[in-house]
């Protein structure tokens, strides 16, 4: 097994001999083996063990295991134990997500804060099998057939190409102790029950087994390999911080991605092919997962969930402030013709605020009033980020949309002392 983890992790480029890995270890075989294999490799590692307090005793028994087995190899030691069945009840979740979730919480939080740039989990062979047929049931069938990442960000699976088998024969040819998780053996979990059927088809037809898991695996590494070349040729297009910004005021893009990554972002193939027929701004389309993509009059803008609006904020002289995707400054100056500022005499107090029903502006060089969601559809900017555009406001109405329009109201004279209004973008659009 030394010899398959090692030349593994040369194959993926994994250097874990300069740099201390994070290692997830419950204290059952597959962690505790891996924690060997990183041993007589002399990769150095830090543990990290999460006490979900599921199993009475035998929780409290694991994480003792865990600590006498640190101290006597001499490997720090991080513990969190978590009140798992409050923490699922108190968020709606069923207990295997309130334990990822708080697992996982604490590794990034672990990683963080002791500079650990990796993170490694025991998940082998036979668990990617499984993972197969769990999503397969579950009718997610490109999931499936990915398999689990070899790699995720920062998490890495040394053992992603070894068995069970080969994991046990390791484990005892070194003599090591590991705890069983009596809940494994129950199939009240899908995972169990999947688990349990293909163990006796392993018995049952062994050279089958073994041939039906190693295509598999070189399945699942070939779809992985193109999903990454895929994600690569996606951030050398839109930038590495693409989710970033689309999370943020969104990725404006100024044409239709390739089918292939709209169908990574969760959109089917209806609803592309609806994308390549659209030609009026305004359509718009769900996929499976966060992503909502808008028609733009000028290209394509890729959001996450609504955004929230943004609370009113206001400026004081001679401080800066951040309103959503802005900042701001304001001074007192000799008006001259500022070009690149709003100057407005009096001194009287400025607001930013997002929009409202029922808002009108009378722009410089207009006659009369017009309804600001009126400058805001003729000006491009998509439905969901209007919220976004700061209205200045004082005591007597609205001053401008900052960025499209302006009011004559207060305007400043020459040689005058007025407030002067500069702001800048904090992103850039692709």
């Amino acid at each position: 097994m030394l010899k398959s983890v090692q030349e593994w992790a040369l194959r993926r480029g994994w250097d874990l001999s300069r740099q201390p890995t994070l290692l997830a270890i419950s204290g059952g075989l597959d962690s505790v083996a891996l924690a060997a294999a990183f041993r007589a490799l002399n990769w150095p590692c830090e543990w990290a063990h999460v006490n979900f307090g599921l199993r009475g005793e035998e929780s409290d028994g694991d994480e003792d295991f865990v600590r006498k087995l640190a101290a006597q190899w001499g490997v720090k030691l991080h513990v969190r134990r978590c009140e798992t069945q409050a923490f699922a009840q108190q968020n709606g979740l069923s207990i295997q997500e309130a334990a990822r979730h708080l697992r996982y919480a604490f590794f990034r939080e672990l990683q963080d804060q002791e500079g650990l740039s990796r993170l490694a989990t025991a998940h082998h062979a036979d668990d990617n099998f499984e993972h197969f047929f769990l999503y397969l049931m579950r009718g997610s069938v490109a999931t499936a057939f990915r398999g689990l990442p070899l790699e995720n960000g920062s998490l890495i699976r040394p053992l992603w190409s070894v068995s069970r088998a080969e994991i046990q024969a390791f484990a005892e040819g070194q003599d090591l102790d590991w705890r069983e998780d009596s809940s494994n053996a129950s199939d009240y979990y899908s995972r169990n029950r999947i688990r349990h059927q293909l163990h006796a088809f392993q018995a049952a037809e062994p050279g089958p087994w073994t041939q039906l898991r190693t295509d598999f695996s070189e399945l699942a590494e070939k779809a992985q390999s193109v999903e990454a070349k895929h994600q690569r040729d996606w951030e050398q297009k839109w930038g590495d911080d693409w989710q970033q910004r689309a999370l943020g005021p969104g990725l404006f893009m100024s044409e239709l991605p390739d089918a292939r990554h709209l169908e990574r972002l969760g959109f089917n193939k209806a609803q592309v092919a609806e994308m390549g027929r659209a030609e009026r701004s305004g359509a718009r389309w769900k996929g499976r997962g966060i992503w909502n993509l808008e028609r733009t009059q000028h290209g394509w803008l890729l959001v996450g969930p609504e955004l929230e609006s943004i609370c009113s904020q206001s400026l004081e002289v001679g401080l800066s402030v951040e309103w959503g995707d802005y900042q701001f400054s304001l001074r007192e100056e000799l008006y001259s013709g500022q070009e690149d500022a709003w100057c407005f005499s009096g001194k009287g107090p400025l607001l930013l605020r997002a929009w409202e029903q029922g808002d009108r502006l009378q722009a410089w060089g207009m006659k009369g009033q017009k309804k600001v969601s009126d400058w805001l559809g003729e000006s491009g900017i998509p439905r969901r980020l209007r919220g976004q555009v700061p209205v200045l406001c004082d005591e007597k109405g609205i001053l401008g949309l900052v960025d499209l329009r302006r009011s004559a109201h207060r305007a400043a004279q020459e040689g005058e002392s007025c407030l002067v209004l500069r702001w800048r973008r904090l992103t850039t659009f692709v």
